[in-house]
């Protein structure tokens, strides 16, 4: 069932940062990595609205799945995943450089010790309870590019299963 126009507007009017300050203001308590997750949610939220989505899609995106007793990762943290992913092929391409600068700069060919590659065994987790203001906006920033995307793929597989029930 499509929103209702009062409802987008309500949606559309949201402002995440306004009420995470709120939050923090009358929530003290709250830990700032719920505020995020907060934060995250309700630009989900707003942007799965802008697409064209209904509740029931949004809901389904933000849920995990579960398949035969396995439980798999909700679109929502997928996203996170790959945000995180993202922001951290930046950091080690800005780190490596600095390295090969510095290699260069010292003459130094050695690779990383006993040849290691420092991504490998790398865990895959977001946690927004140590990250720094700075990651924090470039994580939002990533964030938003990756959210058309998966709206756009909801809204496909959406129409076609609706295809299929009135067919």
């Amino acid at each position: 069932m499509p929103f209702s126009e009062l409802e987008i507007d309500y949606i559309s009017n949201l402002d995440p940062f306004r009420d995470a300050e709120v939050i923090r203001t009358e929530l003290p308590l709250i830990r700032e990595c719920a505020v995020r997750v907060f934060i995250l949610c309700t630009i989900f939220l707003k942007w799965a609205t802008a697409a064209g989505l209904f509740l029931a899609d949004i809901g389904q995106m933000m849920t995990r799945d579960f398949i035969r007793g396995e439980e798999s990762w909700s679109v929502l943290e997928n996203i996170c995943v790959d945000t995180k992913a993202n922001l951290d092929m930046e950091i080690t391409s800005d780190v490596n450089n600095e390295i090969k600068e510095f290699d260069e700069m010292f003459a130094f060919e050695e690779d990383f010790e006993d040849g290691l590659n420092p991504n490998e065994g790398v865990c895959v987790c977001v946690s927004f309870e140590e990250m720094k203001e700075d990651r924090w906006s470039s994580f939002l920033e990533y964030y938003m590019e990756l959210l058309p995307e998966a709206f756009e793929d909801k809204k496909i597989t959406s129409l076609l299963k609706q295809r299929l029930r009135n067919s």
